[in-house]
This record gives structure tokens, sequence and C-alpha cells, in this order.
């Protein structure tokens, strides 16, 4: 079961100001990474400047359950039922956030 759960746990596409996903060749990385910057800002729920709530990263693993991918594939729900799981367990001293995290899971 681990073996299945070894892989990336997030996928998150992001898109430029058209709608389509970024490919940033490495040649032009300090071209165009800026403005993928600013769109990860834009599409991304959490602040990644100071401190980060375990209440933010909830809604936002909460927001990527309505991802097609997510909805119709019961292992990918998996990764991120265990990532909630983890974080919980990691941040909360109490253990309250993982007793939310495996109500969810039921």
């Amino acid at each position: 079961m681990k073996k299945c759960l070894d892989a990336p746990i997030i996928l998150k596409q992001l898109y430029n100001k058209k709608r389509i996903q970024f490919d940033i060749p490495f040649g032009k990385h300090s071209i165009y990474f800026p403005n993928a910057v600013e769109c990860f800002k834009s599409q991304i729920s959490v602040s990644l400047d100071g401190s980060v709530s375990l209440k933010s990263l909830f809604d936002f693993v909460n927001t990527l359950f309505n991802d097609m991918l997510v909805r119709t594939n019961a292992a990918e729900q998996a990764k991120l039922f265990e990532l909630k799981f983890f974080l919980s367990r990691r941040v909360s001293r109490r253990f309250s956030g993982a007793v939310s995290a495996m109500n969810d899971i039921k």
C-alpha cells in the first residue's frame, strides 16, 4: 500500500493569463518565472509568506478533491487524506487536527 502512495501528493496545474498551462524553458526561466509566481499567488489559496495555518492547508487540500482526476480516482483521494492526516499530526500537538482528518476519511 505504501508503495502505491509513494509519489507526489499534490499535482496542481497552473495557467498563465491566457489560460494556457505554463511551460517555462530552462534558458528563459528569468523571463517567465516572475509571471508564473504572480499566477501562482492568484490561483493557490495558501499564502507562502509567513505562517501558514493548518486550516488554510486543509481548505486548499479540500479544493483539490474537486479536480476531475481526484474525484474519479480513489488512490488520488487516499493521497490527499494521507496528506491531511500527516499535516495534522505534524502541526497539532494535541492531535485535534488528526481527529478531524480521520473523520474526513470515514
